[in-house]
């Protein structure tokens, strides 16, 4: 009976024994089959906290290990208090960095979205005349920029070729060069004499490709010259698109609210193209007869 009791002591030692080994043994095995423990361990406190304070950025095996190894770790309430304080510090300079970023996203975008409301004709923030006069800007300036691009080896010729001096067509083409962008600018900036270089500019234009138009039915004596107009059409449906265009865009400067934008009168509007259509013809006729 003594030696029964004997035993049973024996096996309750052992059995302790056994669970105070796995007691201690267990939980280390169990995180040596994390694989962020090796990752984390070397973590300041801080850094540890700042992963279990942010579990939407991480996996829970992560999160598990961050909070296993500061268990671990034991640290005392001043370590702890002194890791929460540099972890506040850590995340207000997160957010103060975070709404940097978006202040300066904001301004760019803002930036944006004023140039497009500069040059959008279509914009709701302009009046009616506003959205015509830039989108005649837009529409005649990429056109001067596609006659300069298609004449630049003309231009830089005319520039320093001095074989035959200034003639007609030599000193046309340079001033033509030079009266497009400043016409339009001014005319943009909403300038008097911006709208008077404008009018004049659709008014040779439009009496240009009329010439063309008029030449094409056989009429010789009004062939194309020299004279570079605002279209170079190849068939007649192209010089009669070409023509109503111009007319258009003459007739949509010279109503009333667009004229109010500039201060100019219907006389000073009628003056400024008849005169412009008078010395045209007067001056083909006088090419044509020199």
């Amino acid at each position: 009976m003594a030696f029964r009791v004997s035993l049973l002591q024996d096996d309750l030692i052992i059995v302790q024994v056994i669970l105070k080994i796995f007691r201690i043994y267990l939980p280390i095995q169990h995180i040596t089959l994390n694989p962020f423990i090796e990752r984390y361990k070397d973590l300041s406190n801080v850094e540890l906290l700042d992963i279990i304070d942010n579990p939407s950025d991480y996996q829970p095996i992560a999160l598990q290990a961050a909070e296993e190894i500061l268990k671990l770790r034991n640290p005392s309430n001043a370590e702890m208090e002194f890791a929460e304080a540099q972890l506040e510090l850590k995340k207000r300079e997160r957010r103060q960095q975070v709404e940097k970023r978006l202040d300066l996203e904001k301004g760019i975008r803002s930036k944006i979205d004023l140039i497009l409301n500069t040059f959008n004709p279509i914009s709701a923030e302009k009046s009616s005349a506003e959205r015509i006069i830039l989108l005649l800007v837009i529409i005649f300036g990429m056109r001067a920029i596609s006659i300069f691009v298609n004449q630049y080896d003309m231009i830089r010729y005319a520039l320093v070729d001095s074989t035959f001096g200034w003639y007609f067509g030599k000193v046309e083409l340079i001033t033509l060069t030079l009266y497009r962008p400043i016409s339009l600018v001014l005319f943009w900036l909403k300038k008097r004499i911006g709208w008077m270089m404008f009018s004049i500019y659709l008014t040779y234009s439009l009496t240009n490709v009329l010439s063309i138009l008029l030449s094409s039915f056989g009429n010789e004596n009004l062939a194309y010259t020299s004279l570079n107009p605002l279209f170079q059409p190849r068939s007649n449906s192209i010089y009669l698109f070409a023509s109503l265009f111009l007319a258009g865009a003459l007739w949509a400067i010279c109503t009333p609210r667009i004229r109010e934008v500039y201060g100019i009168k219907i006389r000073t509007a009628v003056y400024c193209i008849i005169l412009t259509m008078s010395i045209m013809f007067f001056t083909r006729f006088f090419i044509l007869n020199s």
